[in-house]
Parts: C-alpha cells; structure tokens; sequence
C-alpha cells in the first residue's frame, strides 16, 4: 500500500508524475501543528528507526519530509511504508 493511499496520512506535493521529486513531505491527517509534527518525527525515529525532517514553514502547516537517497533500498523505503501504517489514528 501507498502511504497517499492510507486515510489517515497527507502527501503534500504534486499527485502527477510530472511533479514528483526526490523527496516526500507528509504529515498525519488533521495535525500539522509545530508540536503534532515534532512528535511524529521523533517516533518515526524512535519507534521504527527510520530519520526524517521536520519542516516547519509552509504556509498549510508543519510536515515531515523524507528524502531517499541512491543508496536507499526498496526494504527501507517498505519501513517506511510499514510505519506509517502502523500509525493509524
């Protein structure tokens, strides 16, 4: 499953192809607080392993961005995907 699948997650960025980047910001559904967002990061890293970045400065709200890398395998990347949907409100 897609993480811009899950109900309970918000991808922001383009949905078309044409506008996918190297990097992902999402947040939990509804919490976009500085706070709300911080707490998830820190979970994400401590709970599940997995480092993140917490953006504060858009204009919707705060985010979590995620930036693979090359080296990135599909394993981590599925983490990722397992995390997100263990967290599920």
């Amino acid at each position: 499953q897609e993480a811009d699948t899950m109900a309970h997650i918000e991808v922001l960025g383009g949905a078309d192809e044409a506008s996918w980047t190297g990097m992902a910001s999402f947040r939990m559904r509804g919490q976009s607080s500085p706070a709300q967002v911080n707490a998830l990061q820190k979970r994400l890293e401590k709970d599940f392993g997995i480092f993140t970045v917490a953006r504060f400065e858009l204009n919707s709200g705060a985010c979590i961005r995620v930036t693979p890398q090359v080296f990135t395998t599909p394993d981590e990347i599925q983490q990722l995907v397992d995390a997100l949907k263990n967290m599920q409100v």
